[in-house]
């Protein structure tokens, strides 16, 4: 009888899946550290760029060439790690360097000479291929024109001609104005006066751009064979004249201030002095023509920018007739002002929120303010009393042979003048106010005494008269000091209130005004909507047009090629969602190869240079730095400036080629993952100029102080938590055992306080950690901060929980084993040494792994206690990799993987006891 197999597909499959996310992490780590490029996050997950280099940088470090220099100023001048050294270590150092100083300089040059080489190789076969990229681009152009028909022939039935003007217009206003063939292919077709005009003028304008091209070939061609002063400066100054001159845009100011006044003219007006008459006249007369022709062409281009602005101005005309009929405008013109009345709306609310704030804060000063007036009035209310008194006697005299002025009566006059208004103000504004009580009564008050003024004139030589004068007095000088505050509170509060209701009102007319849009936006959306799709088809159709009209001429030339994508790129990407980028990778490939020729080209020039100028340096280095390392060890003062020299131009020069370097090797990378039918003999080349780019960065970049102490780091963290491991696995077995074994006072409350401590995270006690280490520094050095021996010290307090676990397995072990040894003469420690500590292997095993790994991971403690950087633990160090901007992805997934390894040889090494330690252990029976 056959036994039919199960077929576990779904469980299958499940597993496969959560096998790959669970490994996928660790495949982009080993992905990643073998990338040359560096790019962690690109969407190919396997480069074909691969290097190991990013793991001998951290295993076998080697100084860079600026690293190279620094270390030879500083055996030279007795600096750094050459402080102690002695002069015949010294010199043998400076040897050493100035060989491996040579030895990069010449891998530097074998690698630029192999990189122009094989892009020169490449270069030539591609000239004798355009032929191919040619035909393949034409292949390509020949699908576009069957993709765009079939899509025609599926609008161009809901064509509308005055839809269609406007969909031209918004296509003209899309792409601005120029004299390219795009903007003419559109213009050509409106229906409008000014468009023929435009179009006169553009084409004349191009006569003159393609003559001022002309003229400066022409002076290039004449110049190139005489010798005269500032030549190259000229030559150089024509060459550019393409820069400031195009179909899309002319800088004739800058032209004619950079180039023309500054070198063209002021060197060949005198040409006459180096070159034969004739010649010169020539030279002259071409020079003159081609300051004339390109202010004239200035001149055609700010028509050109004028008519354009006339156009515009037309077809809105014809364009608003068109879709008039579907409120298009309507619905536009609304939503444009419901936008700028959102934005008044949202502005005055703001506003408003800031008044809300303010108001408050004014009225409390204000009424602060105020309480100065209160036991002020009340003063003057109880003289009024007494005066009232006096006045009501018979000693009250109606007139005086001689009185002289009470002079606070006539200030008391003016500042109640002066509060009058004040008080006015709050009544309009907030009769309620604390304040306003306070000026009013103020203000009441001291208008009786005024209107008294005669009485107390005449009579102020009586007692009482005299004594209310005095308060007076007082009073006037106290409300005099605090009506300046009063003054000022008043009016803001005052301007703060007429701002505040003016915005209201502002805002509830613009409330109304945005309900009404939104009314009409509402109304209109359909019949807009319709509109809008019929004016994208007409667009579509018209940009369809062009393109096909473009398509239907057949490519003969690079330049051509170059034309076609730029007008296909964001057409096809737009209406049929191709990357033009790979659909017409026939001539995108040849053009990421010219513009990495060109950054090469660039590079090249600049690191020969730099290696010519540092060569030169460098030989008469070889001739003086033994010298004066023998005159420093006799005493001399002595201070090299070439490696400063040597120093600034690295610092000066470096980004520049290193910059080009980069953005040519992306796109080598692009043209190796990214090939073409043509390409494909040359993909071998391109390696190996990516190589030696590569190359030339290893030995140029300046290695960061990462590298250099990535080993010194993992072996700190080795020490530390191999240190770690053992003490608390000691530690914990010794404090386990009498908690198994013995009976105490205490036991079990001592076993919950190990449990509860272990409650509580360590960080929540690093001030007290540090301050203990900070304090035991002073006493006792190898325990303090910034110390190996010190976090090993902190990191052996966490054993709670190893305790307990130790304690549970102990328990497991029969009392037997242990009774039998006594009675055979054993004592206790030797019970514990020679029969629990051996049958507990597994569990010691898995604390001892499981501290290791915590330990050698542990970040937050480590950063804090340890500064020097070479006391530095793995884990501290890997972030250093992270930089402020960017991360290091590549150094830091390598590190990652070495720093597993301790861990990983530790876990095997114990592996054998891992299932039996970690079983046991959590069982009692």
């Amino acid at each position: 009888m056959a036994i039919e197999k199960k077929r576990y597909w779904l469980r299958h499959l499940i597993l496969i899946i959560v096998l790959a996310i669970v490994l996928f992490p660790m495949i982009w780590v080993v992905s990643t550290s073998i990338r040359r490029d560096e790019a962690a996050f690109s969407p190919k997950l396997f480069s074909t760029r691969v290097t190991l280099q990013h793991y001998q940088n951290l295993l076998f470090p080697k100084k860079s060439v600026s690293r190279v220099i620094l270390s030879m100023q500083q055996a030279v001048q007795g600096l750094g790690d050459y402080r102690e050294a002695d002069e015949k270590k010294v010199k043998n150092e400076i040897k050493e360097l100035s060989r491996l100083f040579d030895d990069y300089i010449n891998e530097s040059v074998a690698m630029v000479d192999n990189i122009e080489t094989k892009f020169e190789v490449i270069n030539e076969s591609i000239k004798q291929k355009s032929s191919e990229m040619i035909s393949g681009i034409n292949n390509i152009r020949k699908k576009d024109i069957e993709i765009i028909n079939e899509r025609l022939n599926e609008i161009q039935g809901k064509k509308e001609s005055d839809i269609y003007q406007a969909a031209l217009l918004k296509i003209i206003e899309k792409n601005g104005f120029s004299a390219s063939e795009n903007y003419q292919y559109f213009v050509k077709q409106l229906n409008v006066e000014p468009a023929q005009e435009l179009i006169r003028t553009i084409n004349n304008y191009i006569s003159q751009y393609n003559y001022i091209l002309e003229l400066s070939n022409e002076l290039i061609e004449l110049l190139s064979s005489q010798d005269f002063e500032g030549k190259l400066n000229v030559l150089a100054s024509l060459k550019n004249v393409p820069e400031y001159i195009s179909l899309t845009n002319i800088s004739y100011s800058q032209w004619r201030s950079d180039h023309w006044l500054k070198i063209i003219n002021r060197n060949l007006k005198n040409i006459g002095d180096f070159v034969e008459q004739e010649k010169a006249e020539t030279i002259i007369d071409k020079k003159d023509q081609l300051y004339d022709a390109f202010k004239s062409a200035s001149a055609t281009w700010k028509k050109i920018e004028e008519l354009h602005g006339n156009l515009i101005g037309k077809m809105e005309e014809v364009t608003g007739n068109a879709l008039s009929e579907y409120e298009y405008n309507e619905y536009l013109d609304a939503q444009n002002r419901l936008e700028t009345v959102g934005n008044k709306i949202s502005q005055i609310k703001s506003r408003l929120e800031s008044l809300n704030k303010a108001i408050p804060e004014i009225k409390e000063s204000l009424n602060v303010a105020g309480l100065v007036l209160v036991p002020e009035t009340t003063k003057m209310i109880k003289a009024r009393e007494t005066l009232k008194t006096f006045l009501s006697s018979d000693k009250v005299k109606q007139e005086a042979d001689r009185a002289f002025p009470v002079r606070v009566l006539g200030d008391m006059e003016t500042l109640v003048e002066e509060l009058i208004p004040l008080k006015n103000k709050l009544s309009k504004i907030d009769e309620t106010l604390d304040v306003y009580t306070h000026i009013k009564n103020a203000v009441d008050i001291m208008s009786w005494f005024i209107e008294r003024k005669e009485l107390i004139v005449i009579n102020q030589d009586n007692a009482d008269v005299e004594n209310v004068i005095g308060i007076l007095e007082v009073s006037y000088s106290n409300i005099s000091r605090v009506k300046g505050d009063l003054t000022e509170y008043v009016n803001q509060y005052a301007d703060l209130m007429a701002e505040r209701e003016d915005k209201n009102k502002e805002l509830s007319s613009l409330t109304g005004e945005r309900e009404k849009l939104q009314s009409i936006v509402t109304e209109t959306k359909t019949s807009y909507e319709n509109a809008l799709e019929r004016l994208n088809i007409n667009i579509e159709i018209a940009e369809l047009g062009y393109l096909k009209d473009f398509a239907q001429r057949n490519i003969e030339s690079i330049d051509e090629a170059k034309d076609y994508y730029n007008a296909a790129d964001k057409i096809m990407k737009k209406y049929f969602q191709i990357k033009a980028n790979i659909r017409y990778r026939s001539y995108t490939w040849y053009s990421d190869f010219i513009n990495a020729y060109k950054e090469i080209d660039q590079a090249t020039a600049v690191i020969r240079s730099v290696i010519k100028n540092m060569r030169g340096m460098k030989q008469e280095l070889d001739g003086k730095m033994i010298n004066y390392v023998e005159l420093r060890f006799l005493g001399a003062s002595i201070d090299i400036g070439l490696f400063d020299d040597m120093t600034e131009l690295f610092n000066r020069e470096f980004q520049n080629f290193n910059a080009s370097y980069k953005r040519a090797q992306r796109l080598i990378g692009d043209m190796i993952d990214f090939s073409t039918a043509y390409s494909g003999e040359y993909e071998g080349k391109l390696r190996e100029v990516d190589r030696s780019i590569f190359k030339i960065s290893q030995i140029w970049t300046r290695k960061e102080s990462t590298y250099f102490y990535f080993m010194r780091w993992l072996f700190n963290s080795i020490v530390i938590a191999l240190s770690v491991a053992i003490i608390s696995v000691l530690v914990a077995a010794f404090a386990a055992y009498p908690f198994s074994r013995m009976r105490f006072f205490g036991r079990g409350q001592g076993l919950l306080f190990l449990l509860l401590i272990q409650m509580f995270p360590t960080i929540m006690f690093m001030i007290a950690i540090y301050s203990l280490l900070q304090f035991l520094g002073n006493y006792v050095p190898f325990l303090g901060l910034d110390t190996i021996s010190g976090m090993i010290f902190i990191y052996c307090g966490n054993i709670a929980f190893n305790i307990w676990l130790i304690k549970g397995y102990f328990d497991t072990i029969p009392d037997s084993m242990e009774e039998s040894a006594l009675i055979d003469g054993a004592n206790r420690l030797q019970t514990f040494w020679k029969i629990v500590l051996p049958l507990s292997r597994p569990i010691l095993a898995v604390i001892a792994i499981l501290t290791f790994m915590n330990v050698f991971n542990e970040f937050v403690m480590a950063s804090i206690i340890l500064q020097s950087i070479d006391k530095w633990t793995y884990a501290v160090g890997l972030q250093q990799f992270s930089g402020r901007f960017e991360a290091s992805w590549g150094p830091f997934t390598a590190a990652a993987l070495i720093g597993a390894i301790p861990m990983l040889t530790f876990f095997l090494l114990l592996q054998d006891q891992i299932v039996g330690g970690l079983t046991k252990g959590s069982v009692k029976g």
